[in-house]
């Protein structure tokens, strides 16, 4: 269907996966750059359309705040018409990781950090992604790029110390290997 252009189709394959196995990170890809290249061709909704569709997101994911089921599915509900909101896209790495998705946690926070730089929320998100995946290294270089536009959030000061401890520890845990 992605190489017939048939992107609505192509969508609904790929959401239909998503809603079965939430943690597919490759079809969270395919699902994305899909929506991209529709919105390429017909072109993307239109700047009150979605205004009217963050507030109506806004006020929906307030009211499903400790139900990560639920804030997944708004959340991907509305990246179709939205695909570059990156406070969404961050919002849904945090419910993916609350509910173990960890990988597709990470993806979702890559995505909304290319989109912009400066979200906290997915950036710490990817950090503790990053971390539970081993990848220390990758956690404290996206620390340093967001810590420069955050200067007084604690929870980064608090994430970056624990990496250098994560690191440290397991460099010791390495020595006494050999």
């Amino acid at each position: 269907s992605f190489n017939k252009r048939n992107w609505d189709y192509a969508r609904d394959l790929f959401l239909q996966v998503l809603v079965l196995v939430p943690g597919h990170v490759n079809a969270r890809k395919a699902l994305r750059a899909t929506i991209l290249k529709k919105f390429q061709e017909q072109g993307a909704p239109g700047k009150l359309k979605l205004m009217g569709l963050n507030a109506s997101t806004s006020t929906q994911l307030a009211m499903a705040k400790n139900k990560p089921d639920k804030v997944l599915e708004l959340c991907q509900k509305h990246l179709l018409d939205d695909p570059g909101n990156s406070k969404i896209r961050g919002t849904l790495a945090t419910a993916l990781k609350e509910q173990g998705h960890t990988e597709a946690s990470a993806t979702e926070a890559e995505m909304a950090l290319e989109t912009d730089p400066h979200n906290i929320i997915a950036a710490k998100c990817l950090v503790q992604c990053y971390k539970d995946l081993g990848k220390i290294k990758e956690a404290q270089a996206i620390l340093a790029k967001v810590a420069s536009h955050a200067p007084d959030d604690r929870d980064l000061e608090k994430m970056q110390r624990d990496l250098a401890a994560t690191e440290t520890m397991n460099k010791g845990f390495e020595d006494t290997k050999e």
